[in-house]
């Protein structure tokens, strides 16, 4: 008995390879696509976190008295400025927004005066300064936020 057949496939040989195929296409796209919004997130992650610290950097490369948010020209207001589109200032609060590859991210910087508690006005002297940026980004159909902030001493 010749159990050989070569006179070309069946039809249970293309059904089985139908299957195969219908099974594993889709779970090879899932796959590519979610690690593609991965990515995609992990990169908007890795930026706004790089946003945060350029502010933080700029910030501590300046004397302590030019870290100042105000209406009024400042080295952190100038610096700012160049790298960043200025929406609005006010009480301390300075809000930025920044484009890169279509994703807008928005920065918040705000510069107080850290006093510690129990300390009566008249005996508040400017030593501390505490910067904190937020930035804030899309992803997916959500928004995240990257919060940094940093202490700088006045050395006089």
């Amino acid at each position: 008995m010749n159990f050989k057949n070569n006179k070309g496939y069946t039809g249970i040989d293309i059904s089985v390879a139908m299957i195969i195929i219908l099974i594993f296409i889709p779970t090879i796209f899932g796959i590519v696509y979610n690690m593609q919004k991965i990515r995609a997130k992990s990169e908007r992650e890795s930026k706004a976190i790089s946003i945060a610290t350029d502010v933080l950097e700029i910030a501590r490369s300046l004397d302590y008295s030019e870290v100042v948010i105000s209406n009024e020209d400042s080295g952190l207001k100038n610096l700012l400025n160049n790298k960043y589109t200025i929406l609005e200032i006010s009480n301390n609060t300075a809000n930025y927004s920044y484009s890169d590859n279509n994703v807008h991210y928005k920065i918040q910087v705000m510069v107080s005066n850290y006093y510690p508690s129990g300390i009566e006005d008249d005996e508040k002297h400017d030593y501390v300064k505490q910067v904190t940026v937020t930035v804030t980004y899309p992803t997916g159909n959500t928004t995240k936020s990257i919060n940094i902030s940093t202490v700088l001493q006045n050395k006089n």
